[in-house]
């Protein structure tokens, strides 16, 4: 089933912030609705500044702190990080 929501925005943060350069992102934020398991977290990269993107597990890892503990996969799909929750 799905249930759509929303999401409170608090931060992103990158490390170094060198252009072209890998960077290590942390986004924070806070969900309307709980998210179960087979849920999904997309963050999208603007292709006209991010012309190519680490892989996950081969370049680079997929972390998650705080209310989320783990997840069952992180996947690149052109521009955009999907986190497949467990």
């Amino acid at each position: 089933m799905f249930t759509s929501g929303y999401v409170i925005f608090n931060s992103i943060t990158a490390f170094p912030n060198n252009q072209l350069e890998y960077a290590t992102y942390a986004f924070t934020f806070i969900l309307s609705n709980t998210l179960l398991s087979g849920g999904e977290i997309s963050i999208t990269f603007p292709s006209s500044y991010y012309t190519t993107l680490p892989i996950p597990d081969v370049d680079c890892r997929c972390n998650v702190t705080g209310a989320l503990t783990s997840f069952r996969s992180c996947k690149l799909w052109t521009d955009t990080y999907t986190i497949i929750t467990d």
